[in-house]
């Protein structure tokens, strides 16, 4: 089941938006790691619901210096089957037995059916971002030879990978979302460019479908993220190109990675 990414991973300023498993995964890989180098290593990470964030944590910069040599030497095995199913289960099931001791059977199986249901490559993309985030680098690697040509146009929602997640409340409003989001780019009559990325709603008080706009502004591109000033309140965006051919464009979205396909504008 795909999950709303709602938890935050934050390290000065920056923000990752991740889920519960995926959060739970990394804190148990780091924790074994941890432990494996330095067998005194006493902060056991619990599962976090709200928010992750390193300088609270971990306040101490020689242990802070501990965690990110920690994450470049998980980083450095997730090449070599460390995260094939079998082999991450019996890690995870091994990390267990030492944090939680008294761990029962059916606890521990759920732990590691829990961790080992999600996609490698999940958790890799969530390992080089957070090793990213503490190196104070761009979060996501982008496609920085895209050009705004490229980008001109209509774009369509063909695979939205998370749940969707605008910061909307919709049970508060009278609009019922679909899983479907619009991207469109203009070149603008004062030579510069604009935004605007809108998702189809229905609307209850006349059962009719309109297009609720989540951003509409000016847009600069800088290799290879889309910078947004909002034209009504100057409120800013940064959106990612993490790759950009064939008539596609993946994105992270808010908290939501999608991948757009090209249309012809209406």
């Amino acid at each position: 089941m795909t999950q709303r990414n709602s938890i935050s991973i934050k390290y000065k300023g920056q923000t990752i938006w991740t889920n519960s498993r995926l959060l739970r995964a990394f804190t148990l890989l780091l924790t074994g790691d941890l432990k494996n180098v330095d067998s005194s290593y006493d902060i056991v990470l619990k599962p976090f619901y709200i928010e992750f964030n390193f300088e609270s944590i971990f306040n101490d910069e020689l242990q802070l210096k501990k965690v990110k040599e920690s994450i470049a030497r998980t980083n450095s095995l997730v090449n070599k089957d460390y995260l094939i199913s079998n082999n991450l289960g019996q890690r995870i099931a091994s990390i267990l037995k030492v944090i939680t001791p008294n761990i029962g059977n059916r606890e521990l199986s759920k732990e590691v059916t829990e961790v080992t249901s999600i996609r490698p490559e999940k958790i890799k993309e969530l390992l080089i971002q957070i090793e990213r985030l503490l190196n104070e680098e761009e979060i996501f690697t982008t496609d920085e030879h895209v050009s705004m040509n490229y980008l001109l146009g209509k774009w369509e929602s063909k695979n939205i990978v998370d749940a969707l997640d605008f910061d909307i409340n919709f049970n508060m409003t009278d609009f019922s979302p679909s899983q479907k989001v619009f991207l469109r780019t203009f070149f603008s009559d004062n030579k510069s460019y604009s935004i605007n990325v809108s998702v189809p709603v229905m609307d209850g008080l006349t059962n009719k479908t309109l297009e609720l706009k989540l951003i509409d502004g000016n847009l600069l591109l800088d290799k290879g993220i889309l910078k947004i000033t909002e034209f009504t309140d100057s409120k800013t965006y940064k959106i990612p190109i993490i790759r950009a051919d064939n008539g596609q464009l993946e994105t992270y979205l808010f908290k939501t990675k999608i991948i757009f396909e090209k249309v012809n504008m209406d």
